[in-house]
C-alpha cells in the first residue's frame, strides 16, 4: 500500500509538470503566431503605403510620356506664332519709327525756309545749317530718297552761295551745329553705296568751316 502511494504522488507530480509544460508550450504557440501576425499586418500596412506613393508617381510618369509629343509639338507652335508676333511687332515699330523721322524731317525743311525768309543776325547761317543738316538726317534714316534729293539741293545751293561765310558758329541757344555735322556726314558716308552722295559729301566738307 505504501508503494502504491508513492507511486501515485510521482504520477501526480510528473501529470502537474507535464501539464505545466504543455500550458508553456501553448503560450508560446500563441505568443509566435501573434507576434507574425502583427508583422504581417506591419509588412502589410508598408507595401500599401509604398504602392499608394509609387502608383501616382508611375501613372504621372506613363503620362508624361504619352504627352511628352503632344506637348512638344505645343511648345514649337506656341513659339513659331510667338517669333511671329514679335517679327510683325518689330516690322510696325520699324514702320512708325521711319515715319517719325519723316515728319521730323518735314519739320526741320519747314524751320529752315522760315529761318531763310525771316530770320537775320550773327547766328542765322548756323540755324540754317542746322535746320538742313537735321532734315537731311532724317530723311536719311527714314529712306525717303525724294525729300532727301530736295534737301541735298537746298544745302548745295546755300553753301555754294557767294553769300555763305567762310566760318559759321559752331553753336547757337544750346543747339550743337557741329554735332549734327559729323553725325550727318558720318550717316552719308554708310549709305555711300555706288558714290551716291560723293557729291554732297565732298561739297559739304569744302564749304562748312567752324569756328573755333
Amino acid at each position: 500500500m505504501t508503494k502504491i502511494k508513492k507511486y501515485y504522488k510521482l504520477k501526480k507530480i510528473n501529470f502537474k509538470g507535464e501539464l505545466y509544460g504543455l500550458s508553456n508550450l501553448l503560450d508560446f504557440i500563441k505568443s509566435y503566431y501573434e507576434q507574425t501576425w502583427n508583422n504581417l499586418i506591419w509588412l502589410l500596412g508598408i507595401a500599401f503605403g509604398v504602392i499608394g506613393i509609387i502608383m501616382p508617381l508611375f501613372i504621372q510618369w506613363i503620362q508624361s510620356i504619352n504627352n511628352k509629343k503632344q506637348m512638344q509639338e505645343l511648345d514649337n507652335s506656341s513659339k513659331k506664332l510667338l517669333d511671329s508676333k514679335v517679327d510683325e511687332l518689330n516690322k510696325r515699330f520699324s514702320v512708325m519709327q521711319n515715319d517719325l523721322f519723316f515728319l521730323q524731317g518735314c519739320m526741320y525743311v519747314t524751320q529752315g525756309n522760315l529761318l531763310i525768309k525771316t530770320e537775320n543776325g550773327e547766328y542765322v547761317v548756323t540755324k540754317i545749317i542746322h535746320s538742313f543738316l537735321y532734315a537731311a538726317y532724317c530723311f536719311l534714316t527714314s529712306g525717303r530718297e525724294e525729300n532727301l534729293r530736295a534737301v541735298i539741293k537746298i544745302l548745295i545751293d546755300i553753301v555754294t552761295s557767294q553769300n555763305f561765310p567762310r566760318e559759321i558758329k559752331p553753336n547757337f541757344e544750346g543747339f550743337d551745329a557741329r554735332e549734327i555735322y559729323d553725325i550727318t556726314i558720318s550717316l552719308f558716308d554708310e549709305k555711300n553705296n555706288n558714290g551716291k552722295y560723293s557729291t554732297i559729301i565732298q561739297i559739304l566738307k569744302e564749304k562748312i568751316k567752324f569756328m573755333n
